[in-house]
């Protein structure tokens, strides 16, 4: 019975392999069935597997099927390679951002942030007589993250409708799920320290956040408290955020020591802090794949290449397509004339509002296209009011030693004059 069953394994071997080796194997068998038979019995099946595999055509299908995948693979890597390229060196997340755009019918390319903002809200795209593309501000400067992974706005300091348009933006939900990083310029990088341990929400004294923004390399240029306002606010964001969602802060500006600096040669020897503001954003931000908000003074930000280089030509040298540059609207922006032809009032009822620049009525009449790529619109001439510290604010102590610093930057005591009755 054993050798029957034995007989019929041999013979469900293939044809040229039962010519050749069937006999030899049932003599095998003959000879060691009583003895060891069970391995014999399994040294057939699996013989007759090994050969049925490799007379099939299954394994030479299977592995066309395997190098097949892998082209695929490694041509689908190529496509996605060479249209990230084509979209813009150091725009991390743009092919993404894509993907996310077409499953959603949002427009792609170079739109501008306005109409992309209008397509992720739901709403009206602007009217055709409007003298630019315009959005809410907020969801206009997030739209904008979704084609730049850095979006600068260039401010004039002090200005109270800033500070507020800027705590209502890191309040917005969507911004805290679209931005890793705020770079600010009221901070030298040699506090960093400290600027992150009290945006995490460690208790400091007092004194040791003031120094966040006093001691930078421009004299008492911060004591307006929309910058202190604006710390809490991201401090207050941050605790009800995950940990691997919450913001941070990068302070852009040259590391300085005060107490070091004696001469106004020392302190022309800091250099150009636009070298700092490019080297934080290219370092911490762009090298690590994250998207940040950049506030700076508006002369540090401002694209065309007529001037010398700022932070902002300096970053897009090396990242080509990698910023989008708003500037903040203020008194000495637009000339009154300008202010006519485009009629920015007609939008003061839904300031603040984020205007495209670039082939827009407003950008051909202003020439401001070639500098940046959007205006923030806060309001009304009138309505830009500037934050002065409180009078009586600054501490005797501190306001010798802004004397010193004036001395030192300017040889005159002009820290004074435009701190107003808070140096009184």
């Amino acid at each position: 019975m054993n050798r029957a069953i034995y007989k019929g394994l041999l013979w469900l071997h293939p044809a040229s392999f039962r010519n050749r080796f069937a006999d030899e194997m049932l003599w095998i068998f003959d000879e060691t069935g009583e003895q060891a038979g069970l391995r014999v019995f399994t040294d057939a099946l699996v013989s007759l597997v090994r050969q049925w595999t490799f007379h099939s055509s299954v394994w030479r299908i299977a592995f066309g099927a395997l190098v097949s995948c892998l082209l695929l693979a490694g041509w689908w890597h190529f496509q996605e390679a060479a249209l990230a390229s084509a979209l813009g060196r150091g725009n991390p997340g743009a092919l993404e951002e894509i993907k996310h755009r077409f499953a959603k019918g949002i427009p792609c390319g170079n739109t501008p942030a306005s109409r992309v903002a209008a397509a992720e809200t739901g709403h009206a795209p602007a009217e055709a007589d409007t003298p630019c593309d315009v959005a809410d501000g907020v969801q206009g400067i997030v739209a904008a993250f979704g084609q730049h992974p850095v979006v600068v706005i260039g401010e004039v300091h002090w200005l109270r409708p800033a500070g507020e348009f800027y705590v209502r933006l890191i309040r917005d939900r969507k911004f805290q799920e679209t931005v890793n990083d705020i770079v600010v310029e009221f901070a030298s990088r040699n506090n960093q320290p400290s600027l992150d341990r009290y945006i995490a929400g460690e208790d400091l004294a007092i004194e040791e956040v003031r120094h966040i923004w006093r001691d930078t390399t421009k004299v008492a240029s911060w004591e307006s408290p929309i910058y202190a306002e604006w710390l809490a606010a991201i401090r207050e964001v941050n605790q009800g955020l995950p940990p691997n969602r919450r913001l941070r802060v990068l302070a852009g500006d040259t590391a300085v020591d005060w107490q070091r600096l004696q001469s106004h040669a020392d302190w022309e020897a800091l250099g150009d802090n636009n070298l700092s503001f490019a080297d934080v954003i290219v370092n911490e931000v762009l090298r690590r794949r994250h998207r940040a908000l950049v506030v700076l003074g508006i002369n540090h930000v401002r694209k065309s290449r007529d001037r010398n280089e700022d932070a902002t030509s300096r970053v897009e040298s090396r990242y080509p397509g990698s910023t989008y540059v708003v500037l903040l609207d203020n008194r000495g922006l637009l000339q009154p004339a300008a202010q006519e032809l485009v009629r920015l009032d007609r939008f003061s009822r839904n300031a603040p509002m984020l205007c495209e620049l670039a082939g827009t009525p407003l950008g051909d009449a202003t020439h401001l296209s070639s500098e940046a790529d959007a205006l923030l619109y806060l309001g009304p001439p009138e309505t830009l009011a500037r934050a002065f510290p409180p009078a009586g604010s600054l501490e005797p102590g501190y306001m010798k030693e802004l004397d010193r610093r004036s001395w030192i930057e300017w040889g005159e005591l002009r820290a004074r004059r435009f701190l107003g009755a808070a140096a009184e």
